[in-house]
């Protein structure tokens, strides 16, 4: 697991570095070690990334999967002042 999130920060400091090509290519070696459920954040970087690639329908379908992630985060209540938030297991 460890892997998937150096792969992980590596794409997105490669997406804001303007190497499209290298974040999407670390993106897809983190989703294939880290547990989809737990990726919402990294199909939003792959998204991003294939975007500015110009593939927008695989980024379209990226962004739809952690759409997806993220409306079946289980939501916390930190307390009685605290805003709820969504956590991804």
């Amino acid at each position: 697991r460890a892997l998937g999130g150096i792969f992980m920060s590596r794409s997105a400091v490669y997406l804001k570095l303007g190497s499209p090509d290298r974040a999407e290519d670390d993106a897809t070696r983190a989703l294939a070690i880290v547990p989809k459920e737990r990726c919402a954040s990294l199909y939003q970087i792959r998204a991003e990334a294939r975007e500015q690639l110009g593939k927008l329908a695989e980024a379209r379908e990226d962004e739809e999967i952690a759409a997806e992630i993220w409306e079946n985060a289980e939501t916390l209540h930190p307390g009685m002042d605290g805003p709820p938030i969504k956590y991804v297991h």
